[in-house]
Parts: C-alpha cells; structure tokens; sequence
C-alpha cells in the first residue's frame, strides 16, 4: 500500500456569548493557527467557517480573510462547506438544507474567490435524503464519521467510499475525529495510525477535524510543530498530509457502501440518557432520539417548523417574506437542538436568542400576510395530542395538554419568551398546578428538587370546549392523589389581548375526603434578577409587601391577592391575581449557575369533602413596554 493520508483540519460553531471571549479565541486560536500555517508552506489544513463566524471575521478582521485566500491560492489550505448556520440537516426540509448550503457557498466565494467542494456535517448527522440536498448545494463530497457505516478494523473505515439514493450518488470521507485529544503527542499519533490501519489498505486516509476549543490546546501544546518535526526528521515514514478533496480525487475506486441514518459515535453518547454520557450505546442513534428525550428540544424545534410553514403560507409583501425567510434559517442553528456535554439545549442565552429570532420572524410574516388575533388547535409536536395556540397583537401563548401549562409564551414587543426554562423531570411552566402532599409542598417552597412530579402537573387533560369566537379552552381530567381520594379537575383558559385567565374547579368524586396543597406556579424567564432590573411585591387587602428577585421568599398566611413582577429590561410587567387569599412563594432558578427563570407559586390548603368542589380563578394581566418605574425607588 501507499502512503498514509492524514487530512488536518478545524470546525467552528458559534462565536462565544461575550465580544471578550470571540476576541480571545480568535488571538489564541484563529490568529495562531494561520501564523502557522504561512509560516509553514508545505503544511496543508482544512477549515470549516460557520457563516456567523465568517461574518464576524469580515467585520472585526479582514486582514485575517485575506491571508486565508492567499493560503487557498496557493494550494495549502481547503475550504468546506455545509450549513450556513451550522444546522443539523436532517432535521430540516429540502428546500432550506439546499438553501443554507448554497447561501454559506455564495458568502464564501466572494470572501475567498472560491467554490468549497466538501460539506461538513455539523454531529455527521445524515439521513439518504442529503444526498439530494448536498448534490443540488453543488457538494461533491461530505465528511463523516466512520463509525455510521463501518467498524474501526476495517478497510473502508479507512478509505474513500460513494452513497447513493434515488439515482444520486455522492462521495464520502470518513472522519476519525477521536484520534486526538489535547494530549496527544505527534509521536503518539503517528504510532495510533499505524496501529488502526489494516495492512494493504489501498488509498489509505485518515481525516481529523477538531473543535477551535481543542485547537487552542493543541497549539499550547504544540502539536502541529511535533507533527511538521516528524515528517521533516521521517522523510520516508508511511506518513503524508493531504487535503480532503486531494484524498478524494486520488481514489479511483471508491468503496460502494450503504448509510442508515445516524450520527457520529460521541454525540450518540449523549442521546440515551438526558445530559449524561453513557459508556456504551444500547442502539443506533439518530438525531430524532434528541428530539424524543430532551422535551425543551423538541417544542423548539416544533416551534421553529411552524413559524416556517407560516412564512412559507403567507401571500403579500414579498420583502417582507423573504426577510423572515432569511430569519428562519438563523433559527435552525444545530448548536441548539442538541446536547453534547455543554451548551446545546442548556444554553439559555442560545435558546432565548433561537426563540427570540422566530418571534421577530412571526412578526414578519404577520406583517406580510393579514394577521387577525385568533386561538387555533394543531398537533404542533407530531405525538398526536394536539396543542393550541394562542395569537394577539402582544402576544403567542402556546397551550399543551399534558399538565394543562403554557409552555412557551412570546411578548413580540421585546422579543422574548418568557417560558424559556429549562425543565428537570417535570414541565414548570404558565400555570403548572400541583396537588402536592405536605412533604412535597415543603420541597416546592423551597425550590427543591423532588424525586418525582407531584399531581396534576403531568396529568394528560381531555377537552371539552374549545371556542374561536370566545377564546376559550376547557380541559377535564380524572385525577387519584394517594390512595384512596380521586378528583375531577376543570381548568378553562380564557385569552384576552392583555390578560390570561384560569378558571378552576376541583369536585371530589371519591368517598373519602381530600387534605392537600393546591398550588398553581407561574415560571418567569426574565432578562434577570438583580435589584436594578427585577423589582417585585405581592399585596392584599391592607397590606404591600414587596420582596427581592435574588432570595427565596414566602408568606404562609393565605392573605395575597395580587402578585406583581416587573422586568425592567424587557419593560415588561405582569401581573397575577387571585379570586380568593392565597399564600405565595418565590425563588430564583438557575442553570450552569446562572439565572434562568423566577418561580411564583400561589397556593392553598384545600380541605374537600365527598361531593363538594373547590374553586379558584387565577389571571395574570401583561404590560409591555409600560413596564412600571422600579418599585421602592426614591
């Protein structure tokens, strides 16, 4: 056999939330790695630019894009292509996956004055379908990992090979990314290789794209001078550098292999259990198994379908749809419809800007179209149980029947969801009720993680009165708390253009009398917690009480009649009411050590003989852009 080909090369995602940290990584990582690069001529090496990193490169440092077109000039350096917005194709329809490739291949030729041949897959997910797409994008190669079609010992896991489906073929490169680690020695490299190839396996390529996170550690440690020391110092070793296209060329005969759907080994590691990393897979995953076990992925990703369908539907203005069009491909950023050990799902900063680019999106699309505020009924998440949602001038609330909770709501004013909270073994969101015993009402006071979900707030409700005209949604479930006592639970939610209203009413429909907490819990998602920007009070009938965002707060007595939560960054208020005196209790949420939401519960201690109801209205009034001037402030 030939020498070995070794493909080098880095992918990036998104810049960092900060303007300080995209300046750190481009100085330590971008900067250093091109250094090396011109300083080192007969050292070739691929790059994968997101087209927001390449924006953000074009704008800060220009000087940067030019000595990359002077490396791809002189034939050092390859550029891929793939997804604009890093998206996780498979997930997307036909006509977006070719429209963001095509838009991130356009960007690209005007930046570098060429065409990228490759693609690479953000997770390598694929599915046959991308064949089409890829080939439409003008791809004539992918980058994927080894692991989808053969078995670490095997010779095609090392070569070249070609897919096809109906009548389209494409070629593949695999990618054995796991070879290094921010320790690897050249040495130790080189050794792997040698170890992992079979003997006479013809055309022989190993390609290695790593993070620009690993790439920072790589360079401190000086891994790419090892690797130019070796071959300099082993000119006859079986070892060279190549190019992926270079690789892909040289193969006269590529392998003829089959794909099933899938995505690469180390991000399959974290599609079994949710945020942990198993050590071994049970099946084959795809990217379907994030969708199916992370909840908040899933009404993101339905979210995001159905602001696409609704630009695609709306007839008027053509600039206008073809901007939201535009915003629609922003939103399917893959970085988010995942989890991969940080960030992901768990970035709120990433989900809160992915939500807040589908709002501004509706916004244009109802520009566009002729919108008229209206409650509609679909299955948005395709499980067969159909949501609804809700549409005003203010505001989208998007209404599930299991636990009977708004699970997203968006004020297009500022642009913001201020549902976004990152559930644990239980959905807290717009009026989440509990029927909790007093071990779990302790717990819920005090923002503490319980084992498992309390009554009601993973009940599964029945409909019966769904309204257009009055904007109204009735739902009825049976319900046993502890062993013998079993109720039956209406919640009607009435839609006005500032207000959400909840009307609800318990009859206990055992022989046995019912002793328990009936709490409705409201989860603000606001901008954040501190003194300057959350002012906060909950009164009654001859008192105020005003309390902070940052500690957990909580009145026993069951005197509290309004709730009043002010959010002065997105000059948002809200305001929650209560038809009868309720106890209160408040508490901070966090994610990563970060705030993440506002927890207010409204509770009671109901006592409900056989045959007798319990009821309660709650209604919580919005006000946007007239949030009111910080409470206490002199």
């Amino acid at each position: 056999m030939g020498k070995i080909s070794i493909c080098l090369g880095i992918y990036t995602e998104s810049f960092a939330d900060s303007e300080n940290s995209s300046a750190y990584l481009y100085k330590t990582a971008y900067k250093a790695i091109a250094s090396f690069l011109y300083a080192n001529p007969d050292f070739p090496f691929s790059f994968f630019f997101t087209g927001t990193v390449l924006e953000w490169l074009q704008k800060t440092h220009k000087e940067y894009l030019v000595i990359i077109e002077e490396l791809i000039s002189r034939k050092q350096v390859e550029i891929l292509g793939g997804a604009y917005y890093n998206a996780i194709l498979p997930l997307l329809p036909h006509i977006d996956r070719v429209g963001q490739i095509e838009y991130l291949n356009t960007f690209q030729r005007k930046v570098f004055k060429k065409r990228p041949k490759g693609a690479w897959l953000f997770t390598s997910a694929w599915e046959n379908s991308m064949i089409s797409s890829l080939t439409s994008g003008s791809m004539e190669y992918a980058l994927l990992d080894y692991t989808l079609f053969a078995s670490e010992n095997e010779k095609k896991a090392y070569q070249p090979a070609i897919t096809d489906d109906l009548g389209k073929s494409i070629l593949i490169l695999p990618s054995h990314s796991d070879l290094i680690n921010i320790e690897t020695s050249a040495e130790s490299f080189f050794a792997q290789i040698a170890e992992k190839v079979p003997e006479n396996t013809e055309n022989a390529n190993v390609c290695c794209f790593f993070s620009i996170e690993k790439l920072q550690k790589m360079l401190e440690n000086r891994f790419f001078v090892q690797i130019a020391e070796y071959l300099k110092n082993n000119p006859d070793c079986n070892f060279e550098l190549s190019l992926p296209y270079k690789s892909v060329k040289a193969s006269v005969r590529p392998n003829k292999i089959c794909i099933a759907s899938g995505i690469s080994r180390s991000a399959a590691l974290w599609a079994q259990q949710p945020f942990v990393q198993v050590a071994k897979l049970n099946a084959r995953k795809t990217t379907q198994d994030f969708l199916l076990l992370y909840p908040e992925i899933l009404n993101l990703y339905s979210r995001m379908l159905y602001t696409s369908a609704m630009t695609n539907q709306c007839h008027g203005d053509k600039m206008r749809k073809k901007a939201a069009k535009q915003m629609i491909w922003q939103a399917q950023c893959g970085e988010v419809y995942n989890y991969l050990g940080k960030n992901g799902i768990s970035n709120q900063f990433l989900r809160q800007k992915t939500y807040q680019t589908l709002i501004q999106t509706e916004k244009l699309a109802r520009e566009a179209g002729n919108f008229s505020e209206s409650i509609g009924s679909l299955d948005l998440n395709c499980d067969g149980i159909k949501e609804y949602v809700a549409q005003f001038d203010q505001y989208s609330a998007f209404l599930s029947k299991l636990g009977g909770s708004i699970y997203e709501f968006d004020a297009f004013e500022c642009n913001h969801n201020f549902a976004n909270l990152l559930c644990g073994n239980f959905q807290r969101k717009f009026f989440t009720d509990y029927l909790a015993s007093e071990k779990e009402f302790e717990a819920l006071c005090k923002g503490e993680n319980l084992a498992a979900a309390p009554v009601l707030c993973q009940n599964l409700y029945n409909e019966t009165k769904f309204d257009r005209i009055k904007k109204c949604v009735k739902l009825e479930s049976d319900v046993r708390f502890g062993k013998n006592a079993t109720i039956k639970i209406l919640k009607e939610f009435k839609f006005t253009k500032d207000s959400v209203r909840v009307d609800y009413k318990m009859a206990n429909t055992g022989d046995k009398p019912l002793v328990a907490w009936f709490v409705v819990e409201n989860n603000f998602s606001f901008a954040d917690n501190s003194e300057e920007n959350l002012s906060a009070d909950c009164s009654g009938e001859t008192f105020l009480q005003k309390f902070s965002g940052k500690n957990a707060f909580c009145r026993q007595k069951e005197d509290i009649f309004y709730v009043r939560l002010n959010d002065l960054q997105n000059e948002s208020c809200f305001t929650i009411s209560s038809s009868n005196p309720a106890g209160f209790y408040s508490y901070p949420n966090y994610e990563n050590q970060l705030y993440s939401a506002t927890s207010a519960g409204l509770f009671w201690k109901a006592s409900i003989l056989p045959g007798q109801v319990f009821s309660r209205t709650i209604t919580m009034y919005m006000k946007f852009s007239q949030a009111e001037k910080k409470l206490g402030k002199k």
